[in-house]
């Protein structure tokens, strides 16, 4: 961490692979605010970057899922930044079935959360709505792949 805010980014401000790599070190250190402050400025420096809005979602959904003792207010701020990024994600890249399943894993973190049995029965059901269009974008994906390397042309050599 030190060597990447105290020299590296000294030296090459606008980087954004060192701060990811910043944000990444942060995170593993347990450190969410400030691994998502430097993904925010990696944002600053790239501009609207699908993959960057995902690491903060999927960044909120760990904390909430491994720390539930955290704060109550702390962590439903967590969830619903995290909720924000994933939908810009999407917002940014529609196919992007990998933020989806983790929409569906945040809205089930809400539930978690929730006293009232009919709110929490409300984001379980967004939760499995989340889920099954993540699926279907997962096995859409998949099939236009199929499809894409079998029209590939083939490599091996004509007999």
């Amino acid at each position: 961490i030190a060597f990447y805010q105290n020299e590296f980014l000294k030296r090459n401000p606008k980087d954004a692979k060192a701060m990811q790599s910043l944000a990444r070190l942060y995170f593993k250190k347990g450190d969410f605010d400030n691994g998502v402050t430097w993904l925010k400025k990696q944002l600053e420096i790239e501009g609207n970057n699908h993959e960057v809005y995902y690491l903060i979602g999927v960044q909120a959904w760990d904390r909430s899922y491994n720390f539930p003792d955290l704060d109550p207010a702390l962590r439903a701020k967590t969830v619903e930044d995290g909720l924000q990024a994933l939908n810009r994600a999407v917002e940014l890249k529609p196919d992007y079935f990998e933020a989806v399943s983790y929409i569906n894993l945040l809205y089930r973190e809400k539930a978690k959360m929730e006293a009232d049995p009919a709110r929490k029965q409300e984001y379980t059901d967004t939760a499995n709505k989340y889920l099954q269009q993540a699926l279907e974008m997962r096995k859409a994906a998949q099939e236009k792949a199929k499809a894409e390397a079998a029209q590939a042309p083939s490599s091996e050599p004509q007999k």
